[in-house]
């Protein structure tokens, strides 16, 4: 998977190349979907939410820039997969989610890989809880139409935030960047959303879709 599917879409970072070879992706998939398990193709969670593939989170991360000490946020549970990722270069992952079935896989899940600096949380609505807490990291896992400014909010000082804003298909992988008061923000990459996660009769397929 490394070789074949992450390299090639110009994840270099050492640090996430080695995380990702020393997590076993399987303990984050669905049973039934064990056999696509490294395969180039979402995979289903529940039969509404899938997984995006992991060259996407990949890309998603790296442009991060985790550091040892940092404290990063997770928005949108998924499966735990990017959480746990998150975990091998950071100091203290949380995880944001309405879900609260959402929240009990991606704590399982990241409890069957031994991971132990990740914390789970409920929240009312995807932009989490307005208690002044700052990230030096944010990854927003549900694709969005504009610019998160409410999460844009909880970053810290040289703070980074990354997530997948567009309409219809074709999302942007956007990284902003705390400068002071301002913030920056860098186009990464284009990415095509799978089809498959479109509800019937509808084009706006982003706003469920996490990884």
């Amino acid at each position: 998977m490394v070789e074949q599917q992450i390299r090639p879409w110009n994840v270099q970072s050492p640090a996430l190349l080695k995380a990702i070879a020393g997590l076993d992706r399987s303990l984050f998939v669905p049973q039934e979907q064990q056999a696509l398990c490294y395969f180039d193709v979402p995979i289903e969670l529940d039969g509404t939410t899938p997984m995006l593939e992991p060259k996407v989170a990949a890309r998603l991360i790296q442009a991060l820039a985790i550091q040892p000490d940092d404290h990063v946020l997770i928005i949108g549970a998924g499966s735990g997969y990017s959480a746990a990722l998150c975990s091998q270069l950071a100091s203290t992952v949380v995880c944001h989610d309405t879900s609260q079935s959402a929240l009990d896989r991606g704590a399982k899940n990241c409890a069957a890989a031994g991971i132990q600096n990740v914390g789970f949380q409920k929240v009312e609505t995807l932009h989490g809880l307005d208690d002044g807490v700052e990230y030096d990291a944010i990854l927003i896992r549900r694709a969005m139409p504009d610019t998160p400014d409410a999460c844009l909010n909880k970053l810290a000082g040289k703070g980074r935030c990354t997530a997948l804003v567009g309409t219809d298909y074709v999302t942007e992988l956007m990284c902003y960047t705390r400068d002071g008061s301002d913030i920056r923000n860098e186009s990464i990459i284009d990415i095509l959303v799978p089809a498959n996660d479109a509800s019937a009769g509808s084009a706006q397929v982003k706003a469920d879709f996490v990884f």
